[in-house]
């Protein structure tokens, strides 16, 4: 059985020199001692993606999935608006805010939602008044960890 591995060995260490000759590439590095199997070294697992919002969909109503079921920017004085946030990557914690303003920056309604996403995420946010809108424009501002994301404005008619 010694000898056997032991001419394992010469012959990888003569296929590799001839390659190196050969091709004149620098040869690979020797295999551990002890280790009779030449397995071509694991590639690294590739990092995880970097957290980010990757879409901010307005809508009337929203599915079991937290998407925007029909997307749209204008309203009437008594819908609820929701916001569907779409986000990719992985993080052990993160904060979505969704600030919601009218025409001169009022606040609205403010609200977050922690979150701990391990790939693509929905996060939905949402805002209703029984007693009705007032008519105007309108806008939704994200931040993640109070860092603005992206802000999406949408309008109220009659």
């Amino acid at each position: 059985m010694r000898t056997q591995r032991g001419r394992l060995y010469l012959l990888v260490i003569l296929g590799g020199a001839v390659s190196a000759l050969g091709c004149k590439k620098e040869a690979p590095p020797p295999a551990e001692s002890g280790s009779a199997d030449t397995a071509a070294a694991v590639p690294a697992p590739a990092a995880p993606e970097a957290f980010a919002v990757s879409e901010v969909t307005l809508g009337k109503a929203i599915g079991a999935d937290k998407k925007v079921a029909s997307p749209t920017t204008t309203f009437g004085p008594k819908d609820t608006i929701y916001a569907s946030v779409a986000t990719t990557g992985s993080a052990p914690s993160k904060t979505l805010t969704a600030k919601w303003t009218f025409q001169d920056s009022q606040t609205v309604k403010e609200g977050s939602e922690t979150i701990a996403p391990t790939g693509p995420a929905v996060t939905e946010f949402h805002m209703a008044k029984p007693s009705a809108w007032p008519v105007g424009k309108y806008k939704v501002e994200i931040s993640v960890d109070g860092t603005p994301a992206t802000t999406k404005e949408f309008e109220v008619k009659k």
